[in-house]
């Protein structure tokens, strides 16, 4: 019985790695990661002062645009942009110096175009 329950766990594990996006908790923050444009599942934030770094490469690409916007879907709040760059033919790879982001509580989603691999992290600042 016990071999059948690890061949379960086993199985969901392997089919989990093929979602085209992830979410986490790395101590309290909200990290989500992709690879190209998608718009990730719903998460929820508590509100308040957040800060938010990114990662994004340009994968086996000449470049392209990263785009990121946070869409509310719970509640009347504008879609929020939160990074609009260019990833050039000679940067391989781009991050972010931290930046305060302000937020009210809800659940969001994140609305991405990427030219390959990616990840944004929030971060809740106690208050």
């Amino acid at each position: 019985m016990l071999a059948g329950v690890g061949l379960i766990i086993i199985v969901i594990t392997f089919l989990a790695g093929w979602s085209p996006w992830s979410r986490g908790q790395v101590m309290g923050a909200t990290v989500l990661r992709g690879d190209g444009n998608l718009r990730t599942s719903s998460f929820s934030l508590a509100g308040g002062g957040y800060v938010m770094k990114w990662t994004a490469s340009r994968g086996n690409t000449l470049g392209g645009s990263f785009t990121v916007r946070l869409v509310a879907t719970d509640h009347e709040t504008p879609s929020l942009p939160l990074i609009d760059v260019t990833i050039g033919r000679t940067n391989r790879f781009k991050e972010s110096e931290p930046r305060f982001v302000d937020l009210s509580p809800g659940t969001y989603l994140l609305d991405v175009v990427a030219p390959s691999d990616w990840t944004v992290t929030l971060e809740p600042q106690s208050r």
